[in-house]
């Protein structure tokens, strides 16, 4: 995980936002017990797709717990980009939710899985 946070650092440097970002490796069903509600502008996660970490998930019920901890952690216009391979199951715990829009979504190709990227923006 650790070896993870530090290729995200890298990016961010490559990618020239370095000195406006910051990172964290934290539970993100519970960022609210470091953070305060409105404290991230945007959150960019890659949780477990259930190949090597969560293969007993129950990815439905993960997600249900970590949109209403997000929404909360967001500005009033703040951004959420997931990483996930369980598109189908992620849509539909957003959609009960309902507290973001989509924004958008791209299928990308990865260590032979086919994630999606996709990015919702908290509903006004």
């Amino acid at each position: 995980i650790e070896k993870a946070a530090e290729g995200a650092l890298l990016n961010l440097s490559h990618a020239g936002f370095a000195p406006r970002s910051q990172t964290c490796t934290i539970d993100a069903r519970h960022i609210l017990q470091r953070h305060e509600p409105g404290s991230f502008d945007a959150i960019i996660t890659n949780p477990p797709f259930g190949v090597r970490i969560g293969s007993k998930m129950n990815f439905f019920g993960f997600y249900t717990s970590l949109l209403p901890e997000f929404h909360s952690a967001l500005t009033e216009s703040g951004r959420l980009t997931i990483l996930t391979d369980r598109k189908s199951t992620f849509d539909q715990a957003s959609e009960r939710f309902g507290g973001f829009e989509l924004r958008s979504q791209t299928r990308v190709q990865m260590g032979g899985v086919d994630p999606w990227i996709i990015s919702l923006q908290k509903a006004a």
